[in-house]
């Protein structure tokens, strides 16, 4: 029987084929001018957009709601594989009803179906409060 999760972890996995080249689908994903025309949910804009793509490099975005709403993410690339593999960090604050600070690891894989491109995404978010409740009861 599997506990609770104490660390508040949730997991996100999603695969689309796209209708590109993968050199290009994975150049979508590291010029931030490119990522900013389409990165975060629909009624959002990315406003700023600071990435470089490579280990230990920066991946910072600003997304602005309808509302005017802002919701920072800074993060670093700890895994850059040309046209095959991104593993970059998120840190931000929960837009929901708890408010809550997170931590994500994302992964993504580009792959060649064709003359089109496999992305495959895995997202893992930590809660920091989940993560604090749990180190409270280490003592």
């Amino acid at each position: 029987m599997k506990g609770p999760d104490v660390l508040g972890r949730r997991e996100v996995s999603m695969a689309r084929v796209v209708d590109a080249p993968r050199d290009l689908v994975f150049k979508a994903w590291t010029d931030p001018k490119l990522l900013a025309r389409w990165w975060g949910p629909r009624g959002m804009t990315t406003t700023i957009c600071e990435i470089d793509p490579r280990p230990g490099g920066i991946f910072r975005t600003v997304a602005r709601d309808e509302s005017g709403n802002e919701f920072p993410t800074a993060g670093v690339f700890l895994e850059v594989v040309d046209n095959e593999r991104l593993v970059f960090t998120g840190a931000g604050d929960y837009a929901g009803p708890t408010h809550e600070r997170y931590v994500t690891v994302t992964e993504v894989s580009f792959e060649d179906e064709g003359q089109r491109t496999r992305i495959t995404s895995t997202a893992r978010r930590l809660s920091l409060a989940a993560m604090a409740r749990s180190a409270d009861r280490a003592d």
